[in-house]
Parts: structure tokens; C-alpha cells; sequence
């Protein structure tokens, strides 16, 4: 079933993350500098997660905050290719959304 809510969504992409690197939610996040707790709720889906926590999440793994919240999200791509209008629209909406646009 693919993520219908911002909350699941950024709980897909931030398990891509941990499983890329074939660590447990645990391990990865004290490997980044995380708190525990918040990457388990943030996997889980099960808690509202606020912008700065997004932040912190998108800091400790190095892309920028909104890419965590992109439906096709892959842990590793540049997105700096070519996107169409509607991709352009998408992104500047998610970055509204996140205080950076």
C-alpha cells in the first residue's frame, strides 16, 4: 500500500534510509546522532512529528528536510534532474510547508 499521509511518507522514506545501511532503528540512530525514541516514532508512523525534528532527521543524514516528505524519495538520488511543472509546483508547495520557500 503506498503512503497516503506526510506522516507515513516521511515514515517510508526514513526506513528506506535505516535499511539502506542495514542497521537496526536503534543502531542507526545512535549512529546519527538521533534520539531512539523519535526514529522509532517516526517509523512507526504513530506520533505527529514536528518541522524541527524533521530538520534534525534530515541534518543527520545530509539532504535538505522537504526531500524527506517526496512520495518517490531514494535514499542516495540527487534530485537536481530535470522535473516537470507539476514536480516544480509539488516541491515548491512541500518547501512552503516547511518554512523554506
Amino acid at each position: 500500500m503506498e503512503p497516503v499521509t506526510p506522516r507515513d511518507i516521511l515514515a517510508r522514506n526514513v526506513r528506506q534510509l535505516i535499511d539502506k545501511e542495514g542497521r537496526s532503528v536503534r543502531a542507526w540512530a545512535l549512529a546519527k546522532g538521533l534520539d531512539v525514541r523519535l526514529i522509532d516514532r517516526i517509523t512507526k508512523a504513530s506520533h505527529a512529528v514536528t518541522i524541527d525534528k524533521i530538520d534534525e532527521v534530515a541534518a543527520a543524514v545530509g539532504v535538505p528536510a522537504w526531500q524527506l516528505l517526496l512520495p518517490d524519495f531514494e535514499p542516495g538520488v540527487h534530485i537536481d534532474a530535470p522535473i516537470t511543472q507539476a514536480d516544480r509546483e509539488l516541491l515548491a508547495r512541500l518547501k512552503g510547508l516547511l518554512g523554506q520557500g
